[in-house]
């Protein structure tokens, strides 16, 4: 069974489908092939559907979605590398930087 991430449920919402059903099936099949793991995360979605996502004005402060886009990076960037230390050089912050960041997130 697969999951999605809260994040990917969010953006698949947002998005506009031009293509309805038929566009939605084909993003799911291709997620479901490139999720790493059980769960479907942003990285395992089409590039055009992360580059058209959209921010709920309503309900959250600016640093409330300025945090929610940093846990979201710092996410990425730990699964994509892999380890912490290049991850941290990647984002070009420091190792204790990011050792903050993922207490402050909970990503630990």
């Amino acid at each position: 069974m697969t999951k999605m991430s809260k994040e990917v449920r969010q953006l698949l919402r947002q998005h506009v489908w031009p293509g309805n059903i038929r566009e939605l099936e084909n993003v799911i099949e291709a997620a479901v092939h490139f999720a790493n793991g059980d769960t479907i995360t942003l990285e395992a979605l089409p590039e055009y559907l992360k580059a058209n996502q959209t921010y709920p004005l309503e309900g959250k402060t600016l640093k409330e979605m300025l945090e929610d886009a940093e846990k979201a990076v710092i996410q990425q960037s730990l699964q994509h590398h892999q380890d912490k230390l290049k991850a941290a050089k990647a984002l070009g912050i420091s190792k204790s930087a990011l050792y903050e960041k993922i207490k402050k997130y909970g990503l630990g």
